[in-house]
């Protein structure tokens, strides 16, 4: 009989289990690259069992959500918008355009915002209007053009009001209602309705 430690059988299972996650994801950016948004429709029917009509969150749904939420709770995004701009803008003003010369080599250093950012905000059981906020801001005082939200979508298929207003009020331009792992998938490929982003950002995890 063969006896190993604790740590180690602790140490096998985890490469055994990441091993079989990657497999999982890898899955899922095959059927995304292969299928566009119709994967990510069966996706999120497969693991939340919704049915999704259209990805993007319309016009219309961001005006009802507006009359689902209270004053206090647009005052309270506002504010928590208004002190991350004067945190973020204050570190946007230290980032100066350098020009030096080498041995008679002219050198520029400039920063050049990004044409477009995808911002993942995490949504399900919980609301999570503060990882919108968090993450467009910053990309909007950057100068990035196109801002594309990607938040999964509750059991009747829409996304929570709260969500919804935040990332409106913070200058989100598309909301698209999915989530998870294929959401990650189409803002790195590109599908026929999200845009390829040429970065992805949300809330770590482990």
């Amino acid at each position: 009989m063969k006896i190993i430690s604790v740590r180690k059988a602790l140490a096998l299972t985890s490469k055994s289990e990441k091993n079989q996650n990657i497999k999982s994801v890898q899955a899922i950016i095959d059927q995304v690259k292969k299928k566009g948004d119709s994967a990510l429709v069966s996706f999120e029917k497969k693991f939340n069992n919704v049915t999704i009509g259209d990805l993007l969150v319309t016009k219309k749904e961001i005006l009802d959500a507006y009359k689902l939420v209270t004053k206090e709770q647009i005052s309270a995004i506002s504010e928590a918008k208004k002190r991350l701009t004067k945190t973020e803008l204050a570190l946007k003003n230290q980032l100066k355009k350098i020009r030096i010369v080498v041995d008679g080599t002219r050198i520029i250093k400039s920063f050049e915002p990004l044409s477009i950012v995808g911002c993942y905000v995490p949504g399900g059981l919980a609301r999570y209007p503060s990882s919108a906020i968090m993450s467009i801001v910053p990309a909007k005082l950057a100068g990035v053009k196109t801002i594309v939200v990607v938040t999964p979508p509750n059991k009747q298929g829409k996304i929570d009001p709260l969500v919804l207003v935040a990332a409106n009020l913070c200058g989100a331009d598309l909301i698209f209602k999915v989530g998870g792992a294929h959401a990650i998938a189409a803002l790195a490929l590109g599908t026929e309705s999200i845009p390829k982003a040429d970065k992805i950002v949300g809330p770590g995890g482990s």
